[in-house]
């Protein structure tokens, strides 16, 4: 399980990557930012290499309905590959913390602390 993410691209903010990647990765138009809730550092621990991402974590909204659960296609994968598929659904942050892979989940005990949980 994951977050929408990936890689700021050269000469662009934080926050205009994070609403670009919403928008690829999740195919929902219209996601509204709040502020930068945190940052972070985390290594990469390959079998080839080692490698250290540093991470700008947005609490982002959407406007209007979303589907419960949707199935969308990333077509501009940072690697080139073939389209991505992505199985999307909704968390309640109310029923506690989702397992998330790569320490995505690091910054969710603020977020769920300032949303009064």
């Amino acid at each position: 399980m994951q977050v929408p993410g990936g890689t700021i691209r050269d000469g662009e903010a934080p926050a205009a990557a994070a609403s670009r990647e919403i928008a690829e990765e999740t195919g929902l138009g219209g996601a509204t930012l709040g502020a930068l809730r945190g940052e972070a550092a985390y290594r990469w621990r390959l079998p080839d290499r080692h490698r250290l991402d540093r991470r700008f974590f947005f609490h982002a909204t959407i406007a209007g309905a979303a589907p419960e659960s949707w199935r969308h296609f990333e077509m501009e994968a940072e690697n080139g590959s073939a389209p991505i598929a992505f199985d999307f659904s909704w968390w309640d942050l109310g029923e506690g913390m989702p397992t998330l892979t790569h320490g995505q989940g690091d910054l969710l005990p603020r977020l769920r602390a300032r949303l009064g949980f």
